[in-house]
């Protein structure tokens, strides 16, 4: 997503039609997800952004990716497998780094919030 800027501010209208898409209520999600019922209800109808626990439990409860949740955009693969194992310790080090560095982007993308 180089060069395009990213907004959350739709997320509770997403998150409305991702739990109409799958048939599902916000009772259910809350069940599905250990999430109360008036937090899910807060997230749709007042469009803040739930903790990271919480929405990676929203994701998996609506067969999302986490990026579908939060931009509405679709990632080159919205399977929710698990990566393949690094085959060296180098590759291990790669990921680490970029792990950090787009969790680094994550969290001062949330401060604005």
């Amino acid at each position: 997503m180089q060069g395009q800027k990213t907004t959350f501010a739709d997320f509770g209208l997403r998150l409305r039609r991702l739990i109409a898409e799958k048939a599902l209520n916000e009772a259910e999600v809350a069940r599905r997800t250990g999430i109360t019922p008036q937090a899910i209800n807060i997230y749709v109808r007042e469009n803040r952004l739930p903790k990271a626990e919480q929405l990676y439990a929203l994701s998996l409860a609506l067969g999302v990716s986490m990026e579908r949740l939060l931009t509405g955009q679709e990632g080159k693969d919205e399977s929710l497998q698990e990566p393949p194992l690094p085959r060296s310790q180098e590759e291990a080090r790669k990921l680490v780094r970029v792990i950090m560095e787009a969790g680094q982007a994550l969290a001062k993308e949330l401060e604005k919030f």
